[in-house]
């Protein structure tokens, strides 16, 4: 039988940000410690690193990066509202037709991008299914595409203080 992980790897910024739920993905029982007294613990550097991924006020990439991880819809309002204006000044016939739903559609796009499952339970009859498929899958790679941008940039943020 072969092992699936090399255990000489180094951890992963996906791993170490599970540390964010509570625990840890790491491959061994019981993770180091450190003999400093004024360690700041792993977990609140994750979520610095977040912080200082954040481009701007109105940048909801860490948010939705955050509840991806943690798999709760801690920041979905601020979230959605901003990606459904976002969605709304766009000049696609879609956009233009769906436009007093868009909240519900980024909603069930964030839901899915959370979550995992495709929330067409959401879908108000006034909104024609091709135009649902199209926007819910456009906000959802929005917000994926947020999150991963975060992510890189949460990455090199971490490394670069932890190399401090």
């Amino acid at each position: 039988m072969t092992d699936t992980f090399n255990h000489s790897d180094p951890r992963t910024f996906e791993e170490r940000l599970a540390k964010l739920t509570g625990e840890s993905t790491y491959r061994m029982p019981v993770e180091g410690r450190s003999t400093r007294s004024a360690q700041v613990p792993p977990a609140h550097q994750l979520a610095q690193a977040l912080a200082y991924a954040r481009l701007g006020a109105n940048d909801v990439g860490p948010d939705v990066l955050f509840d991806i991880v943690t798999g709760r819809t801690t920041y979905a309002q601020r979230c959605v509202r901003l990606v459904a204006q976002a969605m709304c000044a766009d000049r696609n016939r879609a956009a233009r037709r769906c436009r007093p739903y868009m909240r519900i559609i980024v909603w069930a796009a964030y839901a899915t991008a959370v979550g995992g499952m495709r929330q067409d339970q959401l879908r108000p009859a006034e909104v024609d299914a091709r135009d649902w498929d199209l926007l819910t899958e456009g906000a959802e790679r929005i917000l994926l595409s947020l999150a991963e941008q975060a992510l890189q940039r949460a990455e090199r943020a971490f490394f670069a203080r932890e190399a401090a």
